[in-house]
């Protein structure tokens, strides 16, 4: 989905950029939570595509258009 929706992801990965600076701009946040934040967010995301596309080859849940 977002791979074929290019600016849509840009937009996405910009809106999280300038979030992730305002924080460490305001002194809400060090970097380090940001950076591990994100980083615990990716491999969270990846674990759970891996799950839903092992289980879509599995069973054929998951319809394509």
């Amino acid at each position: 989905f977002l791979i074929r929706l290019r600016w849509f992801t840009l937009s996405i990965l910009a809106w999280a950029a300038l979030v992730s600076y305002s924080r460490i701009y305001l002194g809400v946040h060090y970097p380090a939570d940001i950076i591990f934040g994100g980083l615990l967010g990716a491999i969270c995301g990846y674990a759970v595509w891996n799950l839903l596309y092992g289980i879509d080859r599995a069973y054929g849940i998951l319809k394509r258009r």
